[in-house]
């Protein structure tokens, strides 16, 4: 996101920012809060995928609990922005970097890990056990704080808004926090920091995930066309066994007197064909409720990750913009909404997954609303307690005591 808003000269559109901001904060803090908290309670939740979410929700969760009150605090502070302590600018740059990147890689993780589950059920599934998804979750948060910390030093307290020059300002006063490089001439084209994180941050992440999808679509769609025709085809044969089986038993009824050894083994072969088939159904009806499940989850993982991306190719493009054209900026207002909605858009990234997991999961949506409803209770019983005592307290007896 873009660390420490512009100032806007309105002030409805610094209330309306506000209140936007706030309330994306808080929606997405407590949905993400409670996702966190029904994964953890719940041992039926505990699978490899739940723990790539949890590690998602976690990294929103703190995106939000720094970027939000960063963002509101400066739009606040109106035109003078003062930085609270040396580093300010730095280590806040640090840490929403940090939220980022984590989630960018828990995203391509998660991609690989349903890729080998669906794809290479047999020969790579071991690898992703319980354990070993856990450790790769630990990982990828001590791997993306470098990249991190490597962009966020580049961070600085500036003058002057986003569409002229920016220079370095020490002093804290009347400035704003953004990206200019380690020589400090961001703009002038000669720092390509930027570009590169672009590529492998956000560019090499989006392909290599729509190359999973496309692989793990295709190979699901497979898998339901040939369990569809081996349906098929068991009813067919089903329909055939059903017939002889009434020939059979007709013509036993007739040489069961002469040739009863024969009647019985006629007898016992139809009905081990009838096992066979029975079991084949079941086989099937078993596949193709898992390969309808696979497809959910996967429905919703797309959507988890084309939401990512879509909120935050913006922020890219208005980055490139302050580079490449900030001379030709000729609408400051624009600029500064433009400005503002990028970075509110990573927040709605953040607050909305949550509300994906209840509308494309049943269990999460049961399990949602039970842990609610066990919250909401908890409250009431603390709340009646309290007053039970405020009572017994204020009774004439107790006066007299």
């Amino acid at each position: 996101m873009d660390y420490a808003p512009i100032p806007i000269s309105s002030n409805i559109t610094t209330w309306f920012l506000l209140a936007v901001f706030i309330f994306v904060g808080l929606s997405g803090f407590i949905g993400n809060l409670l996702t966190v908290m029904v994964i953890h309670r719940n041992p039926s939740f505990h699978s490899q995928t739940n723990y790539f979410l949890a590690s998602l929700a976690i990294s929103d969760l703190l995106l939000i609990l720094v970027g939000v009150p960063f963002d509101v605090f400066f739009l606040w502070k109106s035109r003078f922005i003062t930085s609270p302590f040396n580093g300010f600018c730095e280590i806040t740059s640090t840490f929403i970097s940090w939220f980022t990147f984590n989630s960018i890689l828990t995203i391509v993780s998660l991609t690989w890990e349903r890729l080998v589950a669906i794809c290479y059920p047999f020969s790579l599934k071991p690898f992703f056990h319980r354990d070993a998804v856990i450790w790769l979750i630990i990982i990828i948060w001590f791997i993306s704080f470098f990249p991190s910390l490597f962009i966020g030093l580049q961070f600085k307290l500036v003058i002057q808004d986003f569409c002229g020059h920016t220079h370095v300002n020490s002093n804290g006063l009347g400035s704003k926090c953004d990206f200019v490089g380690w020589s400090g001439n961001y703009g002038s084209g000669e720092n390509y920091t930027f570009e590169v994180m672009l590529f492998f941050t956000f560019v090499l992440p989006v392909l290599f995930v729509i190359y999973c999808y496309i692989r793990i679509l295709r190979t699901l769609n497979e898998a339901t066309f040939n369990s569809f025709h081996l349906n098929a085809g068991s009813s067919i044969v089903r329909k055939h066994t059903s017939s002889s089986h009434t020939n059979s038993t007709l013509l036993n009824a007739i040489t069961e007197e002469n040739f009863p050894s024969t009647s019985n083994n006629s007898t016992n072969t139809t009905a081990g064909n009838n096992s066979d088939l029975n079991a084949r159904d079941s086989f099937t009806r078993s596949s193709l409720r898992s390969q309808r499940a696979h497809k959910t989850v996967m429905k919703m993982l797309i959507m988890i990750a084309a939401l990512f991306f879509v909120c935050y190719l913006p922020y890219h493009l208005e980055r490139l913009i302050v580079k490449y054209s900030a001379k030709g900026c000729t609408e400051p207002q624009m600029c500064l909404w433009l400005y503002h909605g990028t970075g509110l858009l990573q927040y709605i990234s953040a607050a909305l997954n949550p509300i994906i997991y209840n509308v494309m999961s049943r269990r999460f949506r049961r399990e949602f609303k039970l842990l609610c409803y066990r919250i909401v209770k908890k409250e009431n019983v603390i709340k009646n307690r309290a007053d039970n005592n405020n009572h017994l307290k204020m009774t004439p007896m107790n006066r007299l005591l």
